[in-house]
């Protein structure tokens, strides 16, 4: 049996086969551009959270800062202090998991200090409205060692941030 009459014979067959073959390689083709697809996607959507969490820790780190060494020449018997709030990643809780896991920590806990720094801070108070935490001239000082001793873990939640870039 020569080659002509093998591939008149079995012409459906080998129609069947070439057919196959190209449906499992489009199959193949199409599987891997889907998951390059969703790694850039998950790329996307983690560097955008771990963008957003890096603004807003520089941004709380750097308005302890400025408050802990700020010397007030105000008559006033009280110091006022905003109460500190998470504009960025109070929406992004529940996405902070998207962030690789050897910073995750860090941040949710420079994420919790900045949160707790109101009601901590709200028991050395004269008064608070919500927005403002105002504190006797005496209790100024305690108020700004506390703002102090939370840099470090604002700094350790952004360095860690910063070595993923």
């Amino acid at each position: 049996m020569d080659w002509l009459s093998f591939a008149k014979e079995f012409q459906t067959a080998i129609v069947g086969v070439i057919g196959f073959g190209g449906v499992i390689l489009t199959q193949v083709l199409n599987a891997r551009y889907a998951r390059q697809r969703e790694d850039a996607a998950r790329l996307a959507k983690q560097t955008s959270i771990l963008r957003g969490a890096l603004a807003e820790l520089k941004l709380h780190r750097e308005s302890f800062a400025i408050t802990a060494d700020e010397v007030s020449e105000s008559d006033s018997p009280f110091v006022q202090f905003p109460i500190p709030k998470r504009a960025i990643t109070s929406g992004l809780m529940t996405e902070l998991g998207w962030l690789p896991k050897h910073v995750l920590d860090d941040t949710l806990y420079a994420l919790m200090t900045i949160d707790e720094i109101g009601r901590r801070f709200s028991v050395l108070a004269h008064s608070t409205d919500g927005e403002y935490v105002a504190f006797n001239r005496e209790n100024w000082p305690s108020v700004q060692k506390g703002l102090k001793n939370t840099l470090p873990k604002l700094d350790k939640a952004i360095a860690a941030l910063e070595d993923v870039k």
